[in-house]
């Protein structure tokens, strides 16, 4: 964090006990509290205090579900919820489902810029849809990691 401006210090900051809130939220699938936070960040911190938070999401869940000993790139990939299918085919799932794993992907592999690509793409009047189901994704994916056995 030595490379950061007192700015982004400040945002950081800001965003970290609202974006853990919100994570702890959607831990407990309370989705109006969790609404309501996404809705905070983004009121009191602008879009870069949900980028910000997004990052968080993301490299919590990932801390949890990155596979021990796992090497290489991260390819994309999504299990039905309901079902317990897999599929790698983004146009199997909502566009708003396969942006997080796309964002996801992206993030793990530390694509930069595959990841503001894919948040400035988000369809304009979608921004907390996109955002809410990118915190559902983190908080589902960190409990199955914790009922496997595994810690970030």
């Amino acid at each position: 964090m030595a490379d950061l401006t007192p700015e982004e210090r400040t945002l950081i900051d800001a965003v970290t006990p609202l974006a853990r809130a919100a994570l702890h939220a959607s831990q407990r699938e309370d989705w109006p509290t969790c609404k309501q936070l996404i809705e905070q960040i983004s009121r009191e911190l602008g879009a870069d205090g949900i980028y910000m938070a997004a990052l968080a999401w993301l490299d919590t869940m990932l801390d949890y579900a990155k596979p021990p000993g796992a090497k290489g790139m991260a390819v994309p990939a999504w299990r039905d919820a309901d079902t317990g299918q897999h599929t790698k085919d983004a146009h199997q799932v909502r566009p708003s489902i396969a942006w997080c794993g796309q964002l996801a992907v992206a993030r793990a592999n530390d694509d930069q810029g595959t990841f503001e690509a894919l948040f400035e793409a988000i369809p304009e009047g979608q921004e907390g849809a996109y955002v809410a189901e990118l915190l559902m994704i983190a908080g589902m994916t960190i409990n199955a990691a914790l009922r496997g056995g595994r810690r970030g």
